[in-house]
């Protein structure tokens, strides 16, 4: 009846020892090669990191440089406005006690030649 699956006669008992170094040896090499390659991906980590942080840096500087320059801009566009401002309300200024002089100048001839 149970003819085919209970014949487990294995003569593999002298191989062991060839099994355990073989063993070993992919272990060892699988070990070496997964110690590599995390050492590897670590390092290409570290890398992407490193420039991922430069990136960064170039682009804050490169922002505050931008900012900074806007921000001299619009002082330098304040300091005109305020210069020009003042200057239109100075001549304005002049040009009404001009007008306020003349005025005056000629009401005064007037009242004299009455």
């Amino acid at each position: 009846m149970n003819s085919a699956p209970h014949h487990h006669h294995h003569h593999h008992h002298h191989h062991h020892h060839h099994h355990i170094i073989i063993i070993i040896i992919v272990v060892v090499v699988v070990f070496v090669v997964v110690v590599v390659f995390s050492i590897i991906i670590i390092i290409i980590i570290i890398i992407i990191i490193i420039i991922i942080i430069i990136i960064i840096i170039i682009i804050i500087i490169i922002i505050i440089i931008i900012i900074i320059i806007i921000i001299i801009i619009i002082i330098i566009i304040i300091i005109i406005v305020v210069v020009v401002v003042v200057v239109v309300v100075v001549i304005i200024i002049i040009i009404i006690i001009i007008i306020i002089i003349i005025i005056i100048y000629l009401h005064m001839q007037r009242i004299g030649t009455i």
